[in-house]
């Protein structure tokens, strides 16, 4: 049985034995987090921002290089934090509760991100956590999480590639977690990746495309007469407003 020692036992050596190995180019997540992220960002510097499930800091680095300066992370990785601070991020801290954290942070943050963390979360803390985010978020503020997505060619590789991954999402089923965490007004996008060669990302993105939509036409096929997913990226991204 997994059992939470378990758990925490993989997470203490995360950096280490998984994320370190496998982290991304730093440069190309700047770039990706601007395109995707970008239109969700305040325009206020100094609004409260969270990055829960900072890992080792890629976000954060991004948010503080683009000015903000209430930008806070969060792991229950103490490797990963360790790191964060290594690296130069002082506005991180492990915590071992994330919906205790949430709700002491009522109304207060603009912004709550969570970049590859829900497929991480036990089925049973998935609720708690995003009606904590609910509850932390200020009136209009939003919720933006990543997720490997399972309508995607690459959707059980995704799910898989990583020992503590514990549940997997689609278009639907993440929808369906956001309404029942309190959300009602929420959207699903792409998560398109920006490329420093301009032709290069053209062709890519041209055969994304092919292979999205050979992917479409199978479901469409298979799931006759269900409701299938319109977003096949390797990644969903769902924003919630509060």
């Amino acid at each position: 049985m997994n059992t939470p020692q378990d758990r925490q036992a993989l997470y203490d050596n995360y950096f280490s034995t998984h994320y370190g190995i496998h982290r991304p180019d730093e440069d190309s997540a700047r770039r990706n987090y601007q395109l995707n992220y970008g239109p969700f960002l305040p325009a206020d510097k100094n609004a409260p921002i969270l990055d829960a499930g900072c890992g080792s800091g890629l976000l954060l680095r991004f948010l503080v290089g683009a000015g903000y300066t209430q930008a806070d992370g969060v792991d229950i990785s103490g490797e990963q934090i360790r790191h964060c601070k290594e690296s130069g991020l002082e506005r991180v801290q492990k915590i071992d509760d994330l919906p205790a954290h949430l709700a002491q942070k009522a109304g207060f943050y603009q912004v709550i991100f969570l970049t590859d963390v829900l497929e991480h979360i036990p089925k049973e803390l998935t609720l708690p956590i995003l009606s904590g985010a609910h509850q932390a978020l200020a009136p209009g503020g939003c919720l933006v999480v990543r997720v490997p997505n399972l309508a995607a060619f690459s959707g059980p590789y995704r799910r898989y590639m990583d020992f503590t991954h514990e549940v997997g999402f689609a278009e639907m089923s993440l929808s369906q977690v956001f309404r029942n965490a309190g959300f009602q007004k929420m959207q699903m996008h792409r998560d398109k990746s920006a490329f420093r060669s301009r032709w290069k990302g053209m062709a890519l993105e041209s055969a994304r495309r092919v292979l999205e939509n050979v992917r479409k036409a199978a479901m469409y096929i298979e799931c006759t007469g269900d409701q299938i997913p319109t977003i096949y990226s390797k990644n969903l991204i769902g924003v919630a407003y509060k």
